[in-house]
């Protein structure tokens, strides 16, 4: 059962006059202004303390390559690779005697009278 002091508040809170339109806007603009610059502050000083520290504590590099010295310009050249083996040769042998035969298809495109069976097998 509700109580005649809830029934009387909820009354008043219906009687009462919302906040203008206008002010509700502000008050979101305010509030996502806030939470922009703050992530954006945030974001700022977790990059900038990201960058100051060794990247080798971030990520796992298995192949890790130093950077070349500052005053040259391309790193050294990686080595030759060796010269790969002899490819095996296939010889072809052409015989001219050989011939396939090939069963000639006979398609019938007549359709069978109705209720007749179709014949696959002959």
């Amino acid at each position: 059962m509700v109580d005649q002091n809830q029934l009387d508040s909820l009354e008043k809170k219906l009687r009462e006059k919302p906040r203008p339109l206008l002010i509700r806007y502000f008050v979101a603009l305010v509030g996502a202004s806030a939470i922009t610059i703050a992530m954006l502050l945030f974001m700022h000083d977790l990059v900038t303390r990201f960058l100051e520290r060794d990247p080798t504590r971030y990520f796992s590099i298995t192949s890790f390559i130093p950077a070349p010295d500052p005053g040259r310009q391309l790193p050294d050249a990686p080595p030759a690779p060796a010269r790969a083996p002899a490819a095996p040769v296939v010889e072809l042998i052409d015989e001219p005697d050989v011939s396939f035969e090939i069963p000639e298809v006979i398609v019938e495109t007549e359709t069978p009278a109705a209720g007749q069976p179709l014949i696959l097998e002959e």
